[in-house]
């Protein structure tokens, strides 16, 4: 089976016809898309994402570890939809921001092997490619300039400025010091300026202690804070859109939004507002290069989700329309759920099912089989082996004459240094 799976995967690209497994059971979905990266990237000679669509964030989680364990984590990025419902009165969580940019990085910059994300968040419009690259800052050992010049394009690029640096996304100076700690790192990194403006260190701190690592760092990438960035071209643009709304909402709802533009303030919930501030907003399909691969797994059901929750969007839409705020129209926001299916279906690849279905779709399928290790134990048992072991090196010696790759898991090394050994003494 593994040999007719790898022809099948090798036939697999862009420009093909739609491929359907179905009869996938427990992980074998990521063996296979980890598969599909390996031969994708080995037959076209650059990095082509691999992109998989789970119905929901719990399920896209779960496919995430399971890539993990064949693929590893080098390439591989999760693009979730916000923690919290459209047209909130919250933000989203800084570190789910975090997630979101450092993928929609990688993808702009060709490193991104596998991305598994959801309807909802291919649904969602957000922050255009130009305005994320434009506040994208780049520092080095040889950058000379005041910290004043940074700390500009920082509030520019939506960090915050406090007195000690604590959190994602927020920044502080102090004389020739300045602490920022980006959205793309695990710790805060302190920049030295020496006397005549140029940049002495760059190292990371640790917020407790605030004391700094020994490892300096050779340059530095810090990622926009924010889905709203309040620089002076964004807020121009806001101003002038605001009149466009007058019979939206109140003139007491409007006059508080343009004294937040005056002060450059955000507050909770302005991402709900993104259309005020960038002249067109993109999708995560805006974000792709040309050549990439897509994965639906579980195609009804990824359908009905999207279906589901663009009625959601909806209801929150209305409640939203009585709460005296400004609400923008859901088709400002979102693609709808016939617009996503009808890029899913433009650029699938590969379908994969748990089960085995009548599809009318023109497209190749493929039944596989893949089984748990209870028939293992039926056959142990049916057998009436006296060693489970003997029994097992048995099977491992059946499978590899027939040309089967056998894939064997341990807890940790020293277990399989130990499973090894057993296998070498048998």
């Amino acid at each position: 089976m593994s040999s007719s799976l790898q022809k099948i995967l090798n036939n697999i690209n862009g420009d093909s016809a739609p491929v359907e497994l179905q009869e996938l059971a427990g992980s074998s979905k990521a063996l296979v898309v980890s598969m599909l990266s390996k031969i994708s990237g080995q037959s076209s000679g650059k990095t082509v994402p691999v992109v998989v669509v789970c119905e929901s964030f719990d399920i896209a989680e779960v496919f995430l570890h399971d890539i993990y364990y064949y693929f590893g984590r080098e390439g591989v990025h999760f693009f979730p939809f916000w923690d919290v419902l459209p047209y909130d009165n919250f933000s989203p969580h800084k570190g789910l921001i975090a997630q979101r940019f450092q993928t929609l990085d990688a993808l702009l910059n060709q490193q991104a092997r596998i991305l598994i994300t959801t309807p909802n968040a291919l649904m969602q419009c957000f922050l255009p490619r130009n305005d994320f690259l434009k506040n994208t800052i780049t520092l080095t050992n040889e950058f000379v300039g005041s910290p004043d010049e940074i700390r500009q394009q920082l509030l520019n690029s939506g960090y915050i400025q406090v007195d000690v640096v604590e959190e994602l996304g927020e920044f502080s100076t102090h004389g020739g010091i300045l602490d920022v700690f980006p959205l793309n790192l695990e710790k805060p990194v302190r920049i030295e300026f020496s006397e005549n403006s140029k940049v002495q260190f760059l190292k990371p701190f640790d917020i407790q202690t605030q004391h700094t690592d020994q490892t300096e760092l050779g340059s530095l990438k810090i990622l926009p804070a924010g889905e709203i960035l309040f620089n002076q071209e964004n807020i121009d643009f806001a101003r002038q859109s605001l009149p466009e709304y007058r019979k939206e909402c109140t003139p007491e709802v409007l006059l508080r939004l343009r004294q937040s533009l005056q002060k450059k303030e955000g507050f909770p919930g302005i991402e709900s507002l993104s259309p005020l501030f960038y002249p067109e907003l993109e999708t995560l399909f805006d974000y792709f290069p040309d050549e990439f691969l897509l994965i639906v797994n579980e195609e009804k059901n990824v359908n009905k989700r999207a279906d589901s929750f663009y009625q959601e969007v909806f209801t929150e839409y209305e409640i939203s329309g009585q709460q005296n705020k400004l609400t923008l129209s859901p088709e400002s926001l979102f693609l709808t759920h016939r617009e996503l299916q009808t890029q899913l279906n433009k650029h699938v690849s590969l379908v994969l099912n748990s089960m085995n279905i009548n599809n009318t779709a023109a497209r190749t399928v493929h039944q596989l089989q893949f089984v748990d290790n209870k028939s293992l134990r039926h056959q142990f048992e049916s057998a009436k082996a006296t060693s489970a072991a003997g029994y097992m090196v048995q099977l491992l010696q059946k499978w590899q004459s027939s040309g089967t790759p056998v894939l064997l898991s341990a807890k940790n090394q020293t277990h399989a240094d130990g499973f090894q050994q057993l296998l070498d003494d048998l």
